[in-house]
């Protein structure tokens, strides 16, 4: 569900599935499993999801309030329109960066080379 590209201390977590009631779970189990301490920041690449349901921004909002209180910056990238009209509804824009596009995450994170 979870692919890690390790960049140095950033951490690219590509998310490979949609995520919803059935699997929100298995996303939860494989971020704890991904993420160490030895990252600055941690950042979700959605290029690959088309939909999340409720249960699925749960599981986001868990993963990144476990981020934040290790002090590691979360991110989120590569949202289609639909997604990144769903998680400014749902406030997320208000607790996490987002960039809508991956070129708009490169401009700020040029030393990022894989994990896009």
């Amino acid at each position: 569900m979870l692919e890690a590209v390790k960049n140095d201390t950033h951490l690219i977590l590509k998310v490979r599935e949609d995520v919803m009631m059935l699997n929100s779970n298995e996303f939860i189990e494989e971020f704890q499993k991904s993420v160490k301490d030895e990252y600055d920041m941690v950042s979700f690449n959605f290029s690959e999801v088309n939909f999340i349901d409720s249960s699925g921004i749960g599981a986001l909002v868990k993963c990144i309030n476990s981020l934040k209180s290790r002090d590691i910056k979360p991110v989120i990238f590569n949202l289609n329109k639909a997604l990144f009209s769903v998680f400014k509804l749902s406030g997320l824009n208000n607790l996490i960066k987002i960039y809508r596009e991956s070129d708009d995450f490169k401009k700020d994170f040029p030393e990022v080379t894989s994990g896009l």
